[in-house]
């Protein structure tokens, strides 16, 4: 039996880290049937309800040592836990130290024991002051394999010396969606009525809209509510709110996010915008994702179901990892980036993304198949480092 350690991916009420988590487990369950999978989590009782068949190990307990030493792998998930900009633009520079340091100490328990380290698609750097490049150096060169989900994570590694890593793609892109019946159930449940004869606009808000110098978000909503308010005007669309996060923590829960939008925008626009206010998997979230026209995404993993459903998508940006994933598909002229968005820019490049929208599908079509086959390598790569390591 070969024992794998998931650790990266915390919590399951981010549905872009559950879609990774699945897809891993999925692909290496079937390149190796005996697996038998660890996941290292913050929120013990809700994990053990997405994942039933796993064992779910608590993050804070000694009992997690026990299980890096019975494990003949350790697989970082999560996708980019190593990248800076994620840290800058969210967290207090006291997290990116403790963080860094308790990650090296981990990487160098695990070199001490001999454990092979996966870093598994992720998006990595830049790596630009000599803190960070010592670190980045100091996990990279302990880490028996790294596969990287773009281009750009490629450029960064070579940058700071790094040679051996393969360039792959994320995992997500091989979750499947449930069937369209079954999103029809879940509109009922959430009475939503969208007519067949409307078109739908997908929405993912996180807290990523927030511009620069606006710490309660009110310019940041005023923003995206004048956009959308124009865009309605202009396209007499419906606009579908999806949250694929619920959070542990209010700023975390996208649900929350929608309610304030809806909130900030002009009542006269209120019935053509429909909100999911349960808690969704990926799986079905995907499927709901499938059945809009077009897509205008926050979260990296709403967009990636988008994009492999064939849903025309526009990207806002907090980092390089929405960039990368977009160049594998010559999607790049669709990513904004959210810091200093304008409503004009927003509006006018939503306008671009729809007017295309029939070229966009195809395009994407013509990619998905080349994209899936590259997330799939990542577990190609993962079978053949436990055989040779046997």
């Amino acid at each position: 039996m070969t024992k794998i350690y998931l650790i990266g991916a915390s919590h399951s009420y981010n549905k872009g880290w559950v879609a990774i988590v699945k897809c891993i487990i999925s692909e290496l369950k079937r390149q190796i049937p005996n697996a038998k999978f660890y996941i290292e989590s913050s929120v013990v009782d809700y994990d053990k309800k997405t994942y039933p068949n796993v064992e779910i190990v608590p993050m804070l307990s000694l009992r997690k040592i026990l299980k890096y030493n019975e494990s003949d792998i350790i697989v970082y998930t999560g996708g980019d836990i190593f990248s800076i900009s994620l840290v800058v633009n969210f967290f207090p520079l006291w997290t990116l130290l403790l963080s860094n340091f308790i990650i090296m100490i981990l990487f160098l328990y695990w070199s001490i024991t001999r454990k092979k380290v996966v870093i598994y698609a992720h998006s990595l750097g830049p790596y630009t002051t000599f803190f960070q490049k010592f670190v980045a150096k100091f996990i990279f060169k302990r880490s028996g394999l790294i596969t990287v989900r773009g281009a750009l994570s490629a450029k960064h590694l070579e940058k700071i010396g790094i040679k051996k890593f393969y360039e792959t793609a994320d995992p997500a892109f091989l979750l499947n969606g449930i069937h369209k019946d079954k999103v029809k159930n879940i509109f009922q449940i959430e009475k939503i009525n969208i007519p067949n004869d409307r078109y739908t606009i997908g929405l993912s808000i996180s807290r990523s809209l927030k511009l620069c110098e606006d710490n309660d978000y009110s310019k940041s909503f005023r923003v995206f509510t004048k956009a959308f308010e124009k865009i309605i005007d202009l396209l007499d669309v419906n606009l579908l709110l999806i949250p694929h996060s619920t959070g542990r923590i209010q700023e975390e829960d996208d649900r929350l996010m929608n309610n304030r939008f809806l909130n900030c925008i002009s009542s006269k626009y209120k019935s053509y915008i429909y909100v999911l206010y349960n808690d969704y998997s990926p799986e079905e979230l995907k499927g709901i994702i499938a059945t809009c026209d077009i897509f205008v995404g926050y979260r990296m993993h709403a967009n990636i179901a988008a994009l492999s459903s064939g849903v025309p998508t526009l990207a806002i940006s907090h980092g390089d990892k929405y960039c990368e994933i977009m160049q594998m598909f010559d999607m790049e002229r669709f990513v904004l980036g959210a810091k200093n968005l304008s409503s004009d820019e927003l509006y006018n490049k939503v306008i671009e993304l729809w007017n295309n929208r029939h070229d966009i599908e195809l395009q994407l079509k013509k990619n998905i198949t080349r994209v899936q086959e590259l997330a799939k390598l990542n577990t190609l790569l993962v079978k053949k480092m436990i055989e040779t390591k046997r």
